[in-house]
C-alpha cells in the first residue's frame, strides 16, 4: 500500500457520508492546500489523492431534500 491506512473506510463507516458531505470535505481540503501554498507538482498529487480517497468514503445516497 502506497498511501492511506488500510482501515480508512472502516473507520469512517459509522458516519453518513453522502455526495454532499463528500463535496464539502473535498472543497475544504483543496482550499487548505491552496491556502498553505503547496506548489505544483505536489499540489496535483495531493489533490488527486483527496479526490480518490473522498470518493471511496461515500457510503450513503444523498438525503432527500425537504420541499418546505
Amino acid at each position: 500500500m502506497e498511501r492511506g491506512h488500510p482501515r480508512l473506510k472502516m473507520r469512517h463507516n459509522p458516519f453518513v457520508i453522502d455526495q454532499e458531505a463528500h463535496d464539502h470535505w473535498l472543497s475544504h481540503m483543496i482550499a487548505s492546500v491552496d491556502e498553505v501554498g503547496i506548489a505544483e507538482p505536489m499540489r496535483s498529487v495531493i489533490v488527486e489523492y483527496f479526490v480518490r480517497a473522498s470518493a471511496h468514503m461515500i457510503n450513503a445516497a444523498d438525503a432527500p431534500k425537504d420541499n418546505l
